[in-house]
């Protein structure tokens, strides 16, 4: 028995979130898209229930018969997806140019590796057809 009667309520491991949110929203999704994307898209555009409250409110005002309030949240659902096809678009070429790096590193560092790495994708890509203009 320790000699600290008192040790015996405490538990063996503690954790806690120091300031959990400071200065940030948090978001727990669950779902098959980009996490970064999805953070990105709640924290600077519009949150998951605005994007449906948009949604929603184009319905019920078209069911309603007044498009002028319809008209005004689809500008709103407008505006929001432009936003989100830009950071899209961003992080996509963020990613390219991270992956160009990379590449170019391990090309550099491990040339024999790199040629047979290549080798190993150029493997499974599936023939190009005349409508394939990826670069």
């Amino acid at each position: 028995m320790s000699i600290w009667p008192i040790a015996q309520l405490v538990p063996g491991t503690v954790a806690q979130s120091i300031l959990p949110g400071w200065g940030s929203t948090n978001v727990t999704v669950n779902y098959q898209g980009s996490p970064d994307v999805e953070t990105e898209v709640v924290r600077d555009v519009a949150s998951f229930g605005r994007q449906i409250g948009w949604l929603t409110e184009i319905v019920l005002a078209q069911r309603d018969g007044t498009p002028e309030k319809a008209a005004e949240a689809e500008a709103k659902l407008r505006g929001a997806a432009a936003k989100i096809r830009e950071i899209k678009e961003r992080r996509a070429a963020s990613a390219r140019a991270e992956a160009a790096e990379a590449l170019e590193r391990f090309r550099k560092e491990h040339p024999e590796r790199y040629r047979r790495f290549l080798r190993e994708k150029a493997a499974e890509l599936p023939p190009a057809g005349p409508e394939d203009t990826t670069t």
